[in-house]
């Protein structure tokens, strides 16, 4: 089960030795600081835990997946199968 973030500021509050509501504090921050960095197409690297990068790709061309303006004249009394 993965540590949700509850979990993870109870963990860091006990080994930083501050309140659990200043560690959620200090994880909000960092969330904001890397969500930042990212919009802004930078490399945010945390230590040596995790490297995240944005690549940038070209669109991809779009699939036709359903026929599209196709309609059906039938004549009134027909009787449709």
């Amino acid at each position: 089960m993965p540590l949700t973030q509850t979990q993870l500021a109870a963990a860091v509050a006990d080994r930083a030795e501050i309140t659990k509501a200043e560690a959620k504090r200090v994880l909000d921050a960092l969330e904001d600081v890397v969500l930042d960095e990212i919009a802004n197409a930078e490399r945010v690297k945390i230590g040596g835990l995790v490297q995240l990068t944005v690549r940038v790709k070209p669109a991809s061309k779009a699939r036709i997946c359903c026929v599209q303006h196709m309609r059906a004249h039938v004549a009134p009394g027909t009787m449709l199968r």
